[in-house]
């Protein structure tokens, strides 16, 4: 019964799509990658003989928060309130009533990682590290990941903030909405691949699933009388969720990330046609989900395809439900269904399943090329500070991440490169300005900063900031995405 009960909350359960995007937790690779990439700026430093060169310095991450949220329609600050807690007041959720779109899309990702392997190759000399030619671990890091998208229509969005006391005696068109949520444990295996000319590192992850859910919605509509003294429920549905279950049944996985290059053969001499593409994937993979529980209304289980297909009449016959008017309150708390359970378990016949298998992670996939660089021929001497950039280069990025409510991105970004004048602490400065199109947002302007550095006991370290969505930082109210990275960086 319990379960039966919990797959009537489902049924509405928008209210916590929007909830759980603030608790579940790139738009280029740039922000989105939770795993480093190769430094493909530094510079290959040449080994005298009979020792080969070595190859482009690594350079890996000991530590990384990420934190991106973006929507096309719901403003920054009232996405912030839903993940940290707020108040939203009727006059907000009024505004974006008003703004919604046909389509509407929000999503949400959060991550941290470490490195807590002591890196080995830090301990040999760098004519070891250039003579070896064998495949061999140099790093392993842990990760913790949260993530959630959503596809949401303008009444579910409706149904949800305002409840349906707003719409009597009107049918709200629900329709077709799609939410997917996400939390993984990760084990991050660095790989150094020397003898390959492409790929300088490939990551190999185990994770754990500490969460799993999905719902999808058809053609559902929600009718309150004219009296408020019935609701009539139609539509098709169906959720998948791992809540419940103890962390051993929750499930496993296995994932995996690279990142390559290539240089396309062309008669030109211009930069662009010279310049490398970088392109790569982040934790493809698979999950296996041993227990998995299915509610559904209006759906098959098809053991041919192992998946659920529509059944039954379309559309559906209405069910009714006798209730005065329904708060968004009591919808968000799902407080409407347990006290309407007799009736839906009677009328509804929500079909409740325990079921296994296995999906495709949720993974990244980029393409990135320089447009084209500039040196300045003159550099001018001067006193301690910042100086003169020795180099800028802009560059364009196309990212795909397969969650709901998450398009293709394009990143345009420029960035310089800064030497210290005089005797400094830092050894290099890298400042990079970039916009935005598409993601879980519409657009958004940021800033990224590596500052470079020597530190006794460590070696080279980089430390990184990225401030995605200036826009939103600076606008909450109006605008919709914004997202902060910072991490530390060394050199292996």
């Amino acid at each position: 019964m319990a379960n039966r009960i919990s797959g009537y909350k489902y049924l509405l359960y928008f209210c916590l799509m929007f909830g759980n995007l603030a608790k579940a937790s790139v738009d280029s690779a740039q922000v989105f990658r939770g795993l480093p990439l190769v430094d493909t700026k530094t510079n290959i430093s040449h080994l005298v003989p009979p020792l080969p060169p070595a190859k482009a310095s690594l350079y890996e991450d000991l530590f990384r928060y990420q934190l991106i949220t973006g929507s096309n329609v719901l403003p920054f600050s009232f996405m912030g309130k839903m993940a940290f807690g707020g108040y939203i007041s009727p006059q907000a959720t009024k505004g974006v009533e008003t703004r919604l779109k046909s389509q509407n899309r929000a999503g949400y990702m959060q991550s941290i990682g470490a490195v807590f392997y002591p890196l080995k190759r830090r301990f040999k000399s760098e004519q070891y590290v250039a003579a070896n030619n064998k495949a061999e671990v140099v790093s392993i890091g842990i990760r913790n990941i949260q993530m959630a998208g959503v596809t949401f229509s303008g009444d579910a969005y409706r149904l949800v903030f305002r409840g349906n006391g707003y719409y009597k005696g009107k049918t709200l068109d629900v329709g077709s909405n799609n939410f997917f949520a996400l939390g993984m444990n990760t084990v991050d295996f660095g790989i150094a691949l020397p003898q390959s000319k492409n790929i300088e590192k490939l990551y190999i992850s185990l994770a754990q699933v500490t969460r799993y859910n999905v719902l999808k919605t058809e053609d559902l509509s929600f009718y309150t009388s004219p009296l408020a003294d019935s609701v009539v429920l139609n539509g098709r549905y169906y959720s998948q969720s791992t809540a419940g279950l103890s962390a051993d049944q929750k499930g496993l996985g296995i994932m995996m990330s690279m990142d390559n290059k290539m240089r396309v053969k062309s008669s030109g001499t211009s930069q662009w046609a010279q310049a490398p593409i970088y392109y790569g994937l982040r934790d493809l993979g698979i999950l296996f989900l041993p227990t998995l529980s299915v509610d559904s209304r209006g759906y098959i289980w098809d053991e041919n395809t192992s998946g659920l297909k529509p059944a039954g009449e379309s559309p559906m016959k209405s069910v009714t439900a006798t209730q005065a008017v329904v708060s968004s309150r009591e919808l968000q708390f799902g407080n409407w269904f347990t006290s309407q359970r007799d009736t839906l378990n009677a009328r509804l016949k929500v079909v409740s399943q325990t079921r296994s298998g296995t999906v495709i992670s949720p993974f990244t996939l980029y393409v990135q090329k320089e447009l084209f660089s500039y040196r300045p021929s003159n550099l001018s001497e001067s006193k301690k500070g910042l100086g003169t950039a020795y180099n800028h280069a802009m560059d364009v990025n196309f990212t795909y991440l397969n969650v709901p409510g998450y398009v293709l991105s394009t990143t345009l970004s420029w960035g310089s490169y800064y030497r210290p004048k005089g005797e400094q602490k830092w050894t290099s400065f890298y400042s990079e300005y970039y916009l935005g199109l598409g993601g879980f947002d519409t657009w958004n302007l940021g800033y990224k900063g590596f500052l470079k550095s020597n530190i006794i006991g460590i070696g080279q370290t980089s430390f990184m900031l990225d401030l995605r969505g200036l826009e939103a930082w600076l606008f909450p109210k109006r605008q919709h995405g914004a997202g902060i990275s910072f991490g530390v960086r060394c050199k292996l």
